[in-house]
């Protein structure tokens, strides 16, 4: 409904209203707070006087009625005129004037000046009141705020306003007008037709004053289906402001008699003022001010800054800034701090590089991803310029001491002459003192405990600080991205106006050009950038998504949540101002200890990181490598698909219907538990999506020991962690594996399972898949004549992911004689590349005990890595390229006979010297438990290397008969292990201490304890029969072929 049509209703409804009211006396209207001094008989005169006249006339003071005639009191006229405006009541009255020709005005105030002896109306009181509809007072009433613009433009506008005397509060329709609004309030607006709209909250409204000053209008009701602003007069009223209707306008005076708005009377019979309100977008996910989004581009720089920086044209490419001193909440939860330290005012250097001040900061709680855990940083006492360097440990101090002293004396042409610091080991060191001397420089160290002398390093460290809290709550980033936001923070208040310098920045101080900010982003935001053609194929996409995180020369860094790396990229760079959802929700701090935290031991230099948890945990990393274009990573992306919110929404149903929590009040002073969600698209083995499912997980939950399963009847296996077997009366087993959200079961009863399943569906909400397919990048095929598992999906997808599908194919993992050393003249290779490539292999050994050996040999070499070593790497991935179908064939004829054979390398390693162990233990035929591992000590012959291995081999083999024992498949005791040396096994034979084991671990002389209790037999097997030779050396193509055979290693076999 718009104003003209509400406007007719209202007029409507007063016409009837009137016609039941009787009339009243004018002078009921009149309880005039216009002063008449002298006359109080009622008789009044015309506004221009020369007359006499006598009749009926209507009355305008306050709210009692309006009229549409140039009379001020009550003048003549007999024709009753009626109002067309709203709910004004329509007051006749009867009154007496005389006039004389000219009326003195002796007794007559001025609603203006409030002086005597003439109209406001008149000369230049008149002229006067009209230029100065905004009236400043020293009074902080809100209300003040209403002096505007007294309007004159016929045609409605976005920021029109109608004062309405029958409108009972301040009403707008416009949202984004309001900067608090208590959308919980809720109330209905009635009219004069009987019909009713919602109000949606209540609030104020920030408007713009004349003279560039801010207030609010309060008490405003959120009426989305209004299309025109109200405000309410009798609301004023309340608020003690009095209002006078006359000569076509409405005027407003605060308590003090002080005029503070005019509003004319216009065609339509209305009232109304433009009132510029401002739409308050600090914390808004879309940015409309570009004020705001310069804010967030400068890391939450405060706006008196930005203002300055625009004003002085210290950057090019920065528009004006022109913004109210609102509240950005990201900068108060990571700005607040206390008073600061007031300190004397210190000596300034004169030139470049003639003091510099230095500090580390750190440690932090949470390691960057890069593995540092502090901040080195540099200030130029001239120049205010910043340079840092991040750190693992503080005594690398000096190495950068070292290169910064070079880059900066070679870029400025200037020498360091004094050194700054705080007494902290890492500046007091022989080394570092020594340096110092030898190269001229004079270190000047503060007194203990008083940082404050210190105190322009301290305090950069904080605005850093301060700035990289901001920057990552305002998008909810990790604060494992700490390292990121520092180095970013420095670049942008190395660009940023200081107080210490006049109109100029850093960067020019420092060079002498004027730096643009033309290429400056939000931290955090999405980001969309090419992938060039050498690395995709003709169906890939030709961009792709990541998170802004900093700049580099000539460039910018970014995050790809996908493949969990920094890379860095040309400007060719588009993003948006939207923000990832981010799960981590801990607090940035200094740590008083250090604490272990799996992160990759990469610098930030490298550009590319890469985090371990990625290959930790079960079934991480199949879902990057495979399924990460299936799957959102953050909330707001899942919000935006229907098949993410449907799988949401299902979630919470099971929640809700399993009864998984109670709602309760949170305990005083106690935290709520976080809680995010994960989504997974469950993937058939054949590739295709068999469903989308999310989860909402919680920290600090964990199971009670036989909680439910004891009452069901299932007995955990203490020997597998969440393994669980029930038995019935006739000896039948039902074995349970549980895997978080997964339930994979067997029985050699068919009913027991049929039950298992119908009493499962009935307590939870469960999905049934059927016989096993497919199960964390493991696909699993059942046959008649047996079970056969492979990871054939997971190897194609890993050629195509490391550019090696179009390989040539090897016959083997690992070509006889290599050798390899940590240390070479080759050239080093990307470490983040090298780290992922063996990550992703070392998955594959799963259902690939084959490649066991090669993968662990060149795992050796992660921490830094060099062409000889990524040659093997391509050459298991070659070897792959002709195998990638092979699998492990567990067939139903052959017996459950558990077999293990034991070999190794000895000194095998040419850095250190140790030995390599090898075992392998085959159930039946096929191989089901492997390892290839290098030894923790130094062997000194063949037969002592042979015997650690075997010991190794049978405490697995232990471990693998109480397995048996507790799902009840039958032992043939003693275990045999095959051993390919003769003396290693008279050696576990022999229990007589002598020269030859007295040096060995006590720990290894195990092995001789259980072949005295005839629970371990070693046996003796050929070399070319060894099968566990395929885990500790490289083979040529003939044995490899015969072992692998060995342990069951093939393609699909044939159906007979």
């Amino acid at each position: 409904m718009i104003v003209e049509e509400l406007s007719g209703s209202l007029e409507a409804h007063e016409q009837r209203m009137n016609e039941k009211r009787t009339e009243k006396p004018i002078e009921q209207a009149f309880q005039s707070q216009v002063s008449i001094k002298g006359d109080q008989g009622g008789e009044t005169s015309q506004k221009h006087g020369g007359s006499r006249g006598r009749g009926r006339g209507r009355g305008f003071y306050f709210n009692k009625g309006q009229g549409d005639h140039n009379n001020n009191y009550g003048v003549g006229g007999d024709d009753q005129e009626k109002s067309n405006f709203g709910h004004r009541q329509n007051i006749r009255g009867r009154g007496r004037g005389r006039g004389t020709g000219r009326y003195d005005k002796s007794h007559v105030e001025c609603y203006s000046c409030h002086k005597h002896g003439h109209y406001s109306s008149e000369g230049r009181y008149k002229e006067n009141d009209q230029k100065a509809h905004y009236v400043q007072e020293e009074d902080d009433s809100e209300y003040h705020a209403l002096l505007m613009v007294t309007s004159t433009n016929e045609a409605s506008n976005y920021h029109t306003w109608f004062l309405d005397t029958g409108c009972t509060n301040h009403m707008c329709g416009k949202k984004e007008f309001f900067v608090d609004l208590d959308e919980s309030y809720r109330s209905k607006v009635k009219f004069a037709d009987e019909s009713t709209v919602p109000v949606m909250g209540k609030g104020r409204i920030l408007i713009k004053l004349k003279n560039g000053d801010h207030n609010y209008i309060s008490d405003v009701f959120y009426v989305p289906d209004m299309k025109s602003n109200l405000l309410s007069l009798s609301q004023l009223l309340e608020r003690g402001y009095n209002m006078l209707l006359c000569d076509n306008q409405l005027s407003i005076f605060d308590v003090k008699g002080t005029l503070i708005l005019k509003a004319p009377l216009s065609k339509n019979r209305m009232f109304r003022v433009d009132i510029a309100s401002e739409v308050y977008t600090c914390l808004s996910a879309i940015l409309k001010d570009d004020s705001w989004l310069w804010h967030l581009r400068f890391g939450h720089l405060n706006f008196r800054s930005l203002k300055l920086h625009a004003q002085k044209n210290m950057v090019k490419g920065l528009p004006s800034i022109n913004h109210p001193e609102q509240l950005c909440e990201a900068c108060t939860l990571g700005k607040h701090n206390r008073l600061p330290f007031v300190a004397r005012k210190n000596w300034r250097a004169r030139k470049p590089l003639e003091l510099v001040h230095s500090n580390v900061y750190g440690p932090m709680s949470v390691t960057s991803t890069g593995n540092n855990r502090y901040f080195l940083t540099f200030i130029d006492d001239f120049t205010i310029k910043i340079w840092v360097y991040l750190l693992q440990i503080k005594f690398e101090v000096l190495s950068c001491f070292k290169k910064f002293k070079a880059h900066v004396e070679r870029q400025s042409g200037h020498c360091i002459q004094i050194l700054r610091t705080d007494g902290g080991g890492e500046y007091t060191s022989n080394e570092f003192h020594e340096y110092c001397g030898e190269q001229g420089i004079q270190h000047q160290v503060t007194c203990p405990y008083t940082p404050q002398h210190n105190g322009v390093v301290e305090r950069k460290n904080r605005t850093i600080m301060d700035m990289v809290k901001s920057i990552l709550k305002a998008k909810g980033m990790p604060n494992s991205f700490w390292g990121e936001a520092v180095s970013c923070s420095v670049y942008l208040l190395n660009r940023s106006p200081t107080r210490s310098l006049q109109n100029v920045t850093p960067v020019e101080a420092w060079n002498g050009f004027n730096p643009s900010v033309k290429h400056l982003k939000v931290f955090g935001s999405i980001a969309f950038t090419h992938v060039p053609a050498q690395t995709r194929t003709k169906l890939d996409d030709r961009g792709e998504k990541t998170i802004f995180v900093g700049y580099t020369r000539g460039g910018f860094k970014l995050f790809n949540p996908v493949t969990n790396k920094v890379i860095v990229k040309d400007s060719q760079v588009t993003t948006t101002n939207t923000t990832p959802e981010n799960p981590m929700t801990q607090t940035l701090t200094e740590a008083g200890r250090p604490r272990r935290q799996r992160q990759p031991p990469v610098t930030l230099q490298d550009y590319e990181v890469t985090s371990d948890d990625a290959i930790d945990d079960d079934g991480n990393l199949v879902h990057f490598a495979m399924f990460a274009d299936l799957e959102p990573i953050f909330f707001e992306e899942a919000i935006q698909d229907p098949k993410w919110v449907n799988a949401m929404l299902e979630e919470m149903k099971a929640i809700e219907k399993n009864n998984t929590w109670e709602l309760t009040d949170l305990p005083q002073d106690q935290k709520a538990i976080d809680v995010k969600w994960v989504f997974k698209t469950k993937m058939k083995s054949n590739g295709e999506i068999e469903r989308h499912k999310a989860r909402l997980v919680a920290r600090g939950f964990e199971q009670r020991p036989g909680h439910d399963y004891q009452e069901a009847g299932f007995k955990k296996c203490p020997s597998k962690h969440a393994l669980y077997v029930k038995f019935n009366e006739s000896g039948d087993i039902l074995i349970l594996r549980l895997y978080v959200d997964y339930l994979i079961f067997t029985s050699n009863n068919t009913k027991m399972i049929e039950d298992f399943k119908r009493s499962m569906l009935h307590e939870f909400e469960m999905t049934d898949l059927g016989l096993m397919s497919y199960f964390l990048g493991i696909e699993v095929m059942q046959r008649e004549d047996g079970i056969f598992i492979c990871q054939k999906r997971y190897a194609s997808e890993l050629l195509r992911r490391f550019h090696m599908h179009i390989c040539n194919p090897a016959r083997t993992p690992v070509e006889v004689g290599t050798k390899l050393f940590k240390e070479g003249d080759d050239a080093r290779v990307n470490p983040t590349f090298f780290k992922q490539l063996v990550g992703s292999l070392r998955y594959l050994t799963c259902t690939r005990p084959d490649i066991s050996y090669g993968v662990g040999f060149i795992s050796k070499f992660m921490e830094s890595p060099r062409q000889s070593h990524l040659q093997v790497a391509k050459r298991i991935m070659r070897y792959l390229k002709g195998t990638f179908d092979h699998g492990l064939f567990y067939s139903s004829s052959s017996n459950c006979a558990l077999v293990g054979y034991s070999d190794n390398d000895w000194g095998g390693d040419l850095d250190d010297c140790k030995s390599t162990t090898g075992y392998c233990f085959n159930f039946g035929s096929t191989a089901c438990s492997w390892s290839s591992k290098k030894q923790s000590i130094v062997a000194l012959s063949t037969c002592e290397a042979e015997y650690v291995a075997a010991a190794s081999s049978a405490c697995q083999a232990i471990w693998l008969q109480s397995l048996k024992n507790q799902v009840r498949v039958p032992i043939e005791e003693p275990m045999k292990i095959f051993v390919d040396n003769i003396s290693a096994i008279n050696l576990a034979k022999n229990l007589v201490h002598h020269g030859r084991s007295k040096h060995i671990d006590i720990r290894f002389h195990y092995l001789r304890d259980l072949i005295d209790k005839r629970v371990i037999e070693l046996k003796y097997c050929k070399f070319k029969n060894q099968v566990a030779n395929i885990l500790t050396k490289p083979l040529k193509n003939e044995a490899f072929v015969k072992l692998k055979s060995m342990m069951g290693i093939s393609a699909l076999p044939n159906q007979d």
